[in-house]
């Protein structure tokens, strides 16, 4: 997938569904090192504790944009240039819940340099801050507009009324991954 369409989807996110995700302070940015990211990144920090993590990102402006009840989104993609185009083969999404409410903090990883049959599929997902060894298999990676659909249904409640499958990346099966278990967003 190129870098390029996911940007635009995320464009897409904030200017057409801004009101209907409560999305603010957009800070998302592609730069010249073919990253997708948000403004001042800062490299992953290490703390001891998710309310340390949520309140370094929100005093640090270390997100993509901000959602109404002060939850924060993070988007970050890697690319590297084939031929003309520049093909995604690193990517990040998490969703950042206030610490004081009832959700939880979860991550969606996709990694295509480093994956291993069983071990590290090249689509993942972590729930919980401190679930870093733990891994669920994710039988496809989607576009953040379908990301953004999970966040709806699973922290507010906004029934799903389908994905749209061209806006993911190639099943694990057609990619020749080893897996025993996976989620699967049909």
């Amino acid at each position: 997938m190129e870098l390029s369409r996911v940007y635009t989807n995320i464009e897409k996110i904030y200017h057409i569904n801004r009101v209907k995700y409560g999305i603010m302070n957009p800070r998302f940015c592609k730069n010249n090192l073919n990253q997708i990211t948000w403004v001042n990144h800062v490299s992953n920090e290490k703390f001891e504790s998710y309310e340390e993590y949520y309140l370094w990102v929100n005093e640090n402006l270390q997100y993509s944009f901000s959602l109404n009840e002060d939850s924060f989104v993070q988007f970050f993609f890697e690319g590297e240039k084939v031929g003309k185009k520049i093909e995604v083969y690193k990517g990040s999404m998490a969703y950042l819940p206030n610490p004081y409410t009832y959700s939880e903090y979860f991550r969606f990883d996709m990694d295509l340099k480093n994956e291993k049959d069983y071990g590290h599929e090249s689509y993942h997902v972590h729930f919980g801050y401190r679930a870093k060894d733990v891994r669920f298999a994710l039988y496809k990676y989607p576009l953040p507009s379908e990301f953004m659909k999970l966040v709806e249904f699973l922290h507010y409640n906004i029934s799903i009324t389908g994905f749209v499958q061209n806006n993911f990346w190639e099943t694990l099966s057609d990619r020749g991954i080893k897996f025993n278990h996976c989620l699967d967003l049909k």
